[in-house]
């Protein structure tokens, strides 16, 4: 859990620094590791809702 909130903190900090500086390959990077990571999230949270009693992340 830890690592995936750095890893989204990651992708808006260098979507964020290539908006300023106009790269948009790097822009586009950071679009795409902040919507893995949102969909890695999501996909945990599906699993752990009905589990999470029994089991611990």
């Amino acid at each position: 859990m830890h690592l995936l909130g750095v890893l989204l903190l990651v992708g808006r900090v260098i979507h964020a620094r290539a908006l300023l500086k106009g790269d948009l390959r790097r822009r586009v990077l950071g679009m795409q590791i902040t919507i893995w990571v949102i969909i890695a999230l999501a996909v945990v949270n599906l699993i752990y809702l009905p589990y999470g009693r029994f089991i611990e992340l």
